[in-house]
């Protein structure tokens, strides 16, 4: 990628959009600080983090948007965000996709569109983007990124920055592009999701308080519900999350972020029967593992076991529930068991060497022959 010419274009934009005195005051909010001494204790498991999100306690001088202490990545959960999993297509799909754009882009062009022409180009680019082909959205971007509306290229160039994890650089020309475009709902939209990545939970609630009052029509609650419980704001947990439970009674997700707040606190019992009613409501990985980890924080290993297999059976893919299910054999000394789960966490791309060289070394101080299959697995994971 030149970097050059992406600087150009950048350039040629901030000329193209013009100034403006308007400009949102978004980028100043201060995290919460919990008290000392809450929180979730480690399950040693390696938490499922945002790219950017800090993981230790950050000096309190510098950047305003540092975490502070105690939130809940730092307790290394696996119950925090849902577990993405990437859409698959095949080869023959792509190509059917990209075929049918193109002939659109020809009839558009044929019949001298120049709005139609800049839509169907845009969306050409973001197909690119969704099938991880970000060296040809690039290479469009840079030839036609000029002829498409203003919107379209702030997303564009935010979703290549998050490609190439420049998270922070990405809210900075956010924040630019949204001095002179105050009222820019997906931009806005944009820019919270930013701020999540980055682990700015507050900042991405003041967007989205603002999205409420500018875009009334669209539900907002679950983000805001979400973002109060990334940024184990207790108070406004309750407060959003029941405003999502009033808004949409067959929302699963509110009783997982209730559950998470709770967890977080170390309410444990609390976070069980929250994250049991979500899963009455929706069978989901996501309130399994939840629920699972929670049966563990509370020490009850053997319900953990069984739950964190209801995960996998729910979603075979998930490498969290995998590693879970594997920390909490160990927990009841089951180590082939464990052994079986840390091979298929391996094989998910996972590498959770640190507890796999505990246990080998555990294993070994006990004289088992086990301890030479763990140090084998290890090194075969670490490829």
């Amino acid at each position: 990628m030149n970097n050059n010419c992406m600087n150009m274009l950048r350039f040629s934009i901030a000329i193209f959009t013009g100034f403006s005195l308007l400009c949102l005051n978004l980028s100043h909010a201060q995290t919460i600080s919990l008290p000392s001494g809450t929180g979730a204790p480690p399950i040693s498991i390696t938490p499922n983090t945002p790219p950017g999100t800090p993981t230790s306690t950050p000096a309190t001088s510098g950047d305003p948007h540092m975490a502070p202490v105690k939130k809940i990545y730092e307790f290394k959960s696996i119950c925090v965000f849902d577990e993405e999993t990437p859409v698959s297509l095949s080869a023959v799909v792509k190509n059917k996709r990209l075929e049918l754009i193109q002939n659109k882009l020809e009839k558009a062009v044929a019949a001298k569109n120049a709005e139609q022409i800049q839509q169907i180009k845009s969306l050409l680019i973001r197909e690119y983007i969704k099938q991880d082909n970000y060296t040809k959205a690039e290479e469009l971007f840079l030839r036609d990124g000029v002829l498409l509306n203003q919107t379209d290229r702030m997303l564009i160039s935010t979703d290549i920055d998050l490609h190439k994890k420049l998270p922070k650089l990405a809210k900075n020309n956010l924040n630019k592009y949204l001095e002179t475009h105050p009222q820019d709902i997906l931009a806005l939209e944009k820019l919270a999701d930013v701020y999540i990545i980055l682990g700015y939970f507050s900042d991405a609630v003041l967007v989205y308080e603002d999205l409420e009052k500018m875009n009334p029509k669209k539900n907002y609650s679950e983000f805001l519900c979400q973002s109060a419980a990334l940024n184990a704001d207790h108070t406004n947990v309750t407060k959003h999350c029941h405003q999502l439970q009033k808004k949409d009674s067959k929302n699963n997700m509110a009783d997982i972020y209730i559950g998470i707040s709770q967890r977080d606190q170390e309410k444990y019992k609390e976070a069980i029967k929250s994250f049991e009613k979500s899963l009455k409501l929706k069978p989901t990985e996501y309130a399994s593992t939840c629920l699972a980890e929670s049966y563990y924080l509370n020490n009850d290993f053997a319900k953990a076991i069984e739950q964190f297999k209801t995960s996998v059976s729910i979603k075979p893919e998930s490498k969290r529930a995998r590693l879970g299910l594997a920390n909490t054999y160990l927990k009841q000394n089951l180590f082939k068991e464990a052994l079986e789960e840390f091979k298929e966490s391996c094989k998910r791309g996972l590498q959770p060497l640190i507890e796999m060289s505990a246990a080998a070394n555990s294993l070994k101080s006990q004289k088992s022959d086990l301890a030479n299959l763990y140090f084998d697995e290890i090194q075969k994971c670490k490829k």
